[in-house]
């Protein structure tokens, strides 16, 4: 083993490496991140867009037509808006100069929701957790919800005789869990 900031080397005797998810004969394993990291890319994305979403539910994007092309005019009464709107006060224009359209339309944020949901699930599912787990399975039936906990606790102790075995080999220490 060798660390590259310091450069400083140790034997495997003065190791305690797990290999996890190993593939065939290597002997580094690969980290759960890696199996997940794309439904974390998701989640990550429809959260930033689900803030600009509910951003927009609070201050909607405001459209208006005036009836003029100077640039002058239109610069001052956009300017007198954003500053209406922002603190709330009441502008008066002269009638006839400018008229407001409606609002864009903002479609359900519970179908943006559902979405977040699954995406959450199926992060937890890919870690190997099961939603019985973690008392998310109003649809699986108590009969069913038995099964998966039972496989559960049989993966479980899978992981933990196997750091009861490493634990042993490498430190020579013999512990139970």
């Amino acid at each position: 083993y060798k660390q590259t900031t310091s450069k400083q080397t140790w034997s495997t005797k003065e190791m305690f490496h797990l290999s996890w998810n190993r593939l065939a004969d290597e002997i580094h394993g690969k980290p759960e991140a890696h199996r997940v990291e794309e439904v974390i890319k998701q989640i990550k994305q429809l959260q930033e867009d689900l803030a600009i979403r509910f951003h927009r539910i609070i201050k909607p994007l405001r459209l208006f037509e005036a009836n003029t092309d100077d640039t002058t005019t239109l610069t001052t009464t956009e300017l007198k808006l954003k500053s209406g709107y922002k603190n709330c006060e009441v502008i008066v224009i002269p009638k006839g100069t400018l008229e407001e359209k409606p609002s864009v339309p903002i479609p359900s944020a519970q179908d943006t929701l559902i979405y977040l949901d699954y995406l959450t699930r199926n992060l937890v599912s890919s870690c190997g957790v099961p939603e019985v787990i973690l008392g998310w399975s109003a649809k699986s039936t108590e009969a069913s919800s038995k099964i998966v906990y039972l496989a559960f606790q049989q993966r479980i102790e899978k992981i933990q005789r196997f750091l009861e075995e490493q634990i042993k080999l490498q430190l020579g220490l013999e512990i139970e869990f």
